[in-house]
């Protein structure tokens, strides 16, 4: 064989070889199962350049679902006021059971500020006529102290209450020998008029 002939014979091989890995250069990838597309594995479940456009959750993906249902909050209890219908009981009993022939029934009017418009009424009236009669020449005076109150009734729906107040009575003045002390309860009731307690009756219950 010539040297040209082999020449020819290598220039046509490498040629092959040349094309060979042309052909294999081109020729489109299979699919290489566990690799990811993103790196460089085919695109699935809508999955386009490595971005994730397509999720569901299975049936064994954890629960994620949020209960956004609120339990409206309970409305607000009405305050208790005992507390306050003890504290209006004693500073009533206190003015309403003190006097002095000096005073002129001046603690009757000033009760009235406690009072429901039917027992203002009747002090109006009372302090009216004791005021037309003639001043006594002698003084005389009481002085009401408040030693302990209990709530014997209260219905706050209804705006009704019962207090009883124990009170130590102290006596003045030439007709009282010098001064005397006794102990007396005053029965108060209550009606609730708009946010205050007022006293519809007042008593004194024998010594």
């Amino acid at each position: 064989m010539s040297r040209r002939t082999k020449i020819i014979i290598a220039v046509v091989i490498l040629l092959l070889l040349l094309l060979l890995g042309v052909l294999l250069f081109l020729r489109p990838q299979a699919n290489i199962p566990g690799v990811p597309p993103e790196l460089g594995g085919p695109a699935a479940n809508g999955n386009h350049g490595g971005l994730i456009t397509n999720y569901s959750v299975g049936s064994g993906d954890t629960n994620i679902a949020v209960n956004t249902a609120t339990t409206p909050p309970p409305p607000p209890k009405k305050a208790d006021e005992r507390n306050n219908l003890r504290a209006t009981a004693k500073s009533f009993a206190e003015l309403f059971g003190s006097f002095s022939t000096e005073g002129n029934y001046q603690n009757i009017v000033d009760a009235e500020f406690y009072m429901t418009p039917s027992l203002r009424a009747w002090a109006d009236a009372f302090v009216a006529d004791a005021r037309s009669k003639a001043p006594s020449s002698e003084f005389y005076g009481i002085t009401t102290r408040a030693i302990s109150t209990d709530i014997t009734a209260y219905d706050q729906a209804a705006g009704t209450a019962t207090v009883m107040v124990k009170t130590q009575r102290r006596e003045t003045g030439s007709t009282a020998g010098g001064g005397s002390v006794y102990y007396q309860d005053l029965k108060l009731e209550f009606n609730k008029t708009g946010d205050a307690w007022k006293v519809n009756t007042a008593t004194w219950l024998p010594k």
